[in-house]
């Protein structure tokens, strides 16, 4: 995700440089994630101080929500992540789903190659409660055909 942040943030500079750059443009990078169901999902996020991009945001101070959806007008979601917030002062929010939730994760294909597709996105809270989208996408959910082993 940093290198897909720092490429947005490039091709930005492009527009405006040629002078036809749309604030909505590129406002919010997109990310598209593959969810194997049935096995635990784990995405470092790493973001970079805008001023300098050798220098990690220290995200020790923000809150953070995630989840995914069948649609944006839906109004209950059908996963919600959780997050391992150990590196948050380096810069880094680890984003989760564990094996149970991912389980429950409905699909259509009969294997691997056949998806399932969501939406998710995921927002970032400062102290004075400003809320900023830091990524967006799609999910493709995975069938999976071992998880049933655990089951039985």
């Amino acid at each position: 995700v940093k290198y897909i942040l720092q490429y947005m943030q490039a091709e930005i500079e492009k527009k405006k440089d040629k002078g036809w750059y749309s604030m909505h443009e590129f406002d919010v990078p997109v990310y598209d994630i593959v969810i194997n169901k049935g096995a635990d999902f784990v995405l470092d996020i790493e973001l970079d101080d805008d001023n300098n991009s050798a220098t990690p945001f220290d995200m020790s101070q923000y809150s953070f929500a995630a989840c995914i959806k069948t649609s944006a007008n839906e109004d209950t979601p059908i996963a919600n992540f959780t997050f391992d917030k150990s590196k948050l002062n380096q810069g880094v929010i680890t984003v989760k789903l564990p094996a149970s939730e991912t389980k429950k994760l409905l699909t259509d294909g009969d294997y691997w190659k056949e998806t399932t597709q969501y939406y998710w996105d995921m927002v970032m809270m400062d102290g004075t409660k400003k809320v900023t989208r830091i990524c967006q996408g799609t999910v493709q959910v995975s069938p999976g055909i071992s998880d049933i082993l655990w089951q039985r």
